[in-house]
């Protein structure tokens, strides 16, 4: 699993084995917590399409109404290792973060 777009303290777009995760920090009702969904085969080829600019405006979706996407949130092992996987991306990223 890699790390293929991100927006500095805003989302992650992993890949692993031709599947892509979308990691999206969300509140609601004064609650602050990550969805973690895979994108569908239909938001793959949108993004194959038009790129980072689709993954923006479908975070924008997701905040905007995060419950809509509870049902497609993915496994607390699956979150785990996407958490490992970021921490990992941005012992060497670091300077990217700060510097967009």
């Amino acid at each position: 699993m890699k790390v293929v777009e991100h927006e500095p303290a805003s989302w992650f777009l992993l890949r692993e084995e031709g599947a892509y995760y979308l990691e999206v920090p969300c509140a609601l009702d004064n609650r602050n917590f990550n969805l973690l969904i895979t994108l569908t085969e239909d938001e793959c080829r949108q993004y194959e399409i038009s790129g980072k600019v689709f993954i923006q405006d479908m975070v924008v979706e997701i905040r905007g109404f995060p419950q809509a996407y509870y049902n497609r949130n993915q496994s607390i092992e699956l979150q785990k290792t996407v958490g490992k996987v970021i921490l990992e991306w941005r012992k060497y990223n670091v300077w990217s973060e700060i510097s967009e």
